[in-house]
């Protein structure tokens, strides 16, 4: 259906959790191109935690510059994670009018681990690539 959200290998990857945040730090990631103007979905899931007293914070940001030089805008923060969040799965909608987001986790506290996976669900008929899964 035109506008349905959904789950596939094309959708866009703000954050793969290949590997885990092992310390208190900031980590931004990489612009990542995505269909716009529309609605998206931005899912996180927030897989295994271990440490103690951890809180991590994820924002959305947006821009129409790769390198996230100007024109900078959030969509957004998840509610924070602590050490209790292990393998939840959260939403974020956003109404995304820029080419490229990006996501900035802050992490602090005592972190062991902590493995997001922060993936942009799409409607079907905005696809970015030509490809198929």
């Amino acid at each position: 259906m035109p506008g349905t959200l959904v789950q596939d290998a094309l959708a866009p990857v703000l954050h793969d959790g290949d590997t885990a945040i092992t310390t208190a730090t900031t980590t931004t990631g990489t612009g990542v191109a995505v269909a716009q103007p529309g609605e998206v979905a931005v899912e996180l899931a927030v897989g295994t935690i271990a440490g103690s007293s951890l809180v991590c914070t994820v924002e959305i940001q947006g821009s129409d510059v790769l390198a996230f030089s100007s024109g900078v805008v959030s969509y957004g923060r998840f509610a924070a994670i602590d050490e209790d969040s292990d393998d939840e799965t959260r939403y974020l909608s956003a109404y995304v009018d820029k080419a490229y987001l990006r996501s900035v986790i802050v992490t602090s506290g005592t972190v062991t681990s902590v493995v997001p996976v922060i993936t942009v669900r799409e409607p079907h008929d905005r696809r970015v690539v030509g490809w198929t899964a």
